[in-house]
């Protein structure tokens, strides 16, 4: 959003100076949580261990943007397996363009300004971090379970 500061003063002759200063002022949207639905798909070495080393790799949509995860995984249990999984999300983010960067004065009137501050066009990647816990659905002793709930 932009921040208009005005300042009106007295010239030696009596005239009235206006100084317009304005900056971009960043806005503070605290979604450190974003809900959103996607997969991940955990590869691992086909042991019978009960715990194992994987490798996950996944995507997930919240309707506006798509999220990609990767990391690595820890398999629990063998046919009914849990997974818990950490690693990096990469995602497209909102960012102002270059010449509005937040905190910047900016050499334009106030009358002249954009309704909305301009971004940057595509939107740049911005890496974060995730932890997901997930179970395995479809497990050699789930079938049975599964086969019950698709018939309700």
């Amino acid at each position: 959003r932009f921040q208009v500061e005005t300042t009106t003063s007295t010239g030696t002759n009596g005239e009235t100076l206006t100084e317009e200063n304005i900056k971009v002022v960043e806005s503070k949207d605290n979604n450190d949580l974003l809900p959103a639905i996607g997969f991940l798909l955990h590869i691992s070495e086909r042991v019978p261990k009960l715990i194992k080393p994987a490798f996950s790799i996944g995507v997930s949509t919240d309707a506006e943007r798509v999220s990609y995860f990767l990391g690595p995984s820890i398999i629990f249990g063998r046919s009914q397996r849990f997974v818990f999984s950490l690693g990096a999300v990469w995602r497209q983010v909102d960012r102002v363009s270059d010449e509005f960067e937040p905190g910047k004065s900016i050499n334009i009137a106030a009358a002249n300004l954009p309704s909305e501050v301009p971004l940057r066009n595509p939107a740049p990647f911005r890496t974060g971090f995730f932890v997901g816990f997930t179970f395995n659905l479809t497990g050699n002793s789930n079938g049975a379970a599964l086969s019950r709930i698709t018939r309700q």
